[in-house]
């Protein structure tokens, strides 16, 4: 059989002589013969596939004392033992990564509304006619949280319920996140909460909330196994700041505003709802800068199909 020099070797695998060389030390791809007089290393050619075996146990992060492990392991059983502790360990990094992107997004879609705001800081927002992706989110009825449900009235008492929510919803997701075994931070889990707010049936200008969602990544949902979905379609969605719709309508809760607003729109354009809204709190990334809390709003409310 002819063998590969390690110039050889390293161009048909798409590798450096270096890491061969490392390879080599590290005992994980040993040469078929050295050469005593020059140290010149010559491989044969079924040592390209072992070659191929490390790299794509790199691929899939092992480290290099793992991947010695592996390729020196001939137990099958144990082999299979360290193939499914390296996917669990991806499964676990494509949680947190899903997580931190869909804040990213959320970062993102903050400073967008704020530099919308800015550029019109005296105006009120006007309600938009989106399409809008289904995402997966966890729901919690206000009797699970352990709080009595919101009735929205003046602006003040509204704050003192939602960041009653909030601490409710950050203790139940806590303790999700503690059962599953995930690492995950759990103020990155907060890139999107929100309520879902509901028209009385009785009154129909009474609005309320009975429950707390929070707009998770596909991965997560798998993990955590008590998801819902916000369902696909066209909604209408208002967004604005806290404080300054509040200052425009007369103290008001926002949510509240916001609400009536779209019912409003919806029954001037003569479109059928399902009389669901969601309201999201925004992350305001300008609040880095300042002491601002977050302010940012955006409720939506789904047209229903004729």
């Amino acid at each position: 059989m002819e063998h590969l020099t390690i110039g050889q070797m390293a161009e048909r695998n798409c590798v450096s002589r270096k890491t061969l060389r490392l390879y080599h030390d590290l005992g994980l791809l040993v040469p078929e013969y050295v050469d005593e007089s020059n140290g010149r290393r010559y491989y044969n050619e079924d040592q390209r596939y072992v070659l191929d075996a490390i790299q794509r146990l790199q691929a899939i992060g092992m480290s290099l004392s793992e991947i010695n492990e592996a390729v020196n392991e001939t137990d099958a059983e144990e082999l299979k033992k360290l193939l499914e502790h390296q996917l669990e360990l991806n499964r676990q990094k494509q949680v947190s990564l899903g997580v931190a992107m869909n804040t990213n997004r959320e970062l993102l879609e903050g400073i967008r509304m704020r530099m919308e705001i800015d550029r019109r800081p005296h105006a009120l927002p006007s309600v938009q006619i989106q399409e809008c992706e289904a995402f997966p989110m966890l729901v919690f009825t206000c009797e699970e949280l352990g709080i009595p449900p919101i009735t929205y009235g003046m602006h003040p008492d509204c704050l003192d319920q939602w960041y009653r929510v909030m601490d409710s919803t950050k203790r139940m997701i806590a303790e999700l996140v503690d059962e599953s075994g995930i690492d995950v931070p759990i103020p990155l889990l907060f890139h999107r909460v929100g309520v879902v707010n509901e028209k009385d049936d009785h009154d129909g200008r009474v609005r309320y909330c009975r429950k707390v969602f929070i707009g998770i990544d596909a991965a997560l949902a798998d993990v955590l196994k008590r998801s819902t979905e916000l369902p696909a379609g066209t909604y209408l969605t208002l967004g604005g700041e806290c404080t300054d719709m509040v200052g425009m309508c007369s103290g008001q809760c926002m949510t509240k505003v916001c609400m009536d607003r779209l019912f409003e729109f919806a029954e001037k354009h003569r479109f059928k709802t399902d009389g669901m809204c969601y309201t999201e709190c925004l992350p305001d990334p300008l609040a880095l800068r300042s002491s601002a809390v977050e302010t940012l709003n955006r409720t939506r409310l789904r047209i229903l199909e004729e």
